[in-house]
């Protein structure tokens, strides 16, 4: 392999751990309060609202990347109010991406 080219994939890997690692750190920010740490949902917000486990495989086969961004970026409404807050105000469509991907990686195998 060239040096070029490592270079190349080095800077790559690097640019995708970082956005991983920024998915997470806005996951931690915007998201546990209700979702927990690992997505479980087991929070006291989290039973309150009856939070789907999103490690569930049947509960991640259940939404669409494209709903899964859209109730992130737009929140979540039902006849109680605001289940989910928007995040539209705070994060970027990129940045929400990155947290549609790390919902993803929350599945058990």
């Amino acid at each position: 392999m060239s040096a070029k080219l490592f270079l190349l994939v080095a800077l790559l890997g690097a640019a995708v751990s970082a956005h991983a690692a920024a998915a997470k750190a806005n996951w931690l920010t915007n998201c546990s309060e209700c979702h927990g740490k690992d997505g479980r949902g087991r929070t006291g917000e989290g039973k309150k609202l009856k939070i789907t486990d999103l490690t569930n495989p049947t509960v991640q086969a259940s939404f669409t990347d494209a709903q899964a961004f859209k109730v992130i970026k737009h929140g979540l409404k039902d006849d109680r109010g605001d289940v989910m807050h928007s995040t539209s105000y705070r994060l970027t469509d990129d940045e929400i991406a990155a947290l549609v991907k790390h919902v993803r990686s929350l599945k058990r195998r």
